[in-house]
């Protein structure tokens, strides 16, 4: 089944914050109550929330932003990984090990490259700091979860 998750779109907690927390105890549930029937995939998500902060961001903005990003990476059972090779952009989609517990199988950020919206776009996130660079992330950083 592919699932697409948008938080812009209504539905969720009007604060910053609330999205975080609203991944991991609304949409990680309702994942898993899918993935237990057939198997679950989020072909969309996106950074964009209600009252997203606006450009140019603050530290509490990144923080926020990143901490969004990351429970979503946790709840929709995906890691991403993104870095500079040779002068070229890259990503790469890995799919996490979810270890029987019911996790959806991935997941695909919206766009890798917008020239609109930061919040939709997954290079702009990498260069603003709130998508982890995961090839950058020192052992034993510790990412947001929903564990």
């Amino acid at each position: 089944m592919d699932s697409h998750i948008y938080h812009c779109f209504g539905g969720y907690n009007a604060s910053r914050w609330g999205q975080v927390a609203a991944t991991c105890s609304q949409d990680a549930p309702q994942l898993a109550a899918q993935n237990g029937t057939v198997p679950v995939i989020v072909g969309e998500f996106s950074s964009c929330m209600p009252n997203g902060p606006p450009y140019p961001f603050n530290a509490d903005d990144v923080a926020v932003m990143r901490a969004f990003y990351e429970a979503q990476m946790s709840a929709y059972g995906a890691v991403v990984v993104a870095s500079r090779q040779h002068g070229k952009a890259r990503a790469l989609h890995a799919v996490a090990d979810s270890q029987g517990n019911a996790a959806p199988v991935g997941a695909f950020f919206w766009n890798f490259k917008t020239e609109s919206s930061y919040d939709w776009s997954f290079l702009a996130g990498l260069q603003r700091g709130y998508v982890a660079n995961v090839t950058a992330t020192p052992p034993g950083a510790s990412w947001m979860s929903c564990d």
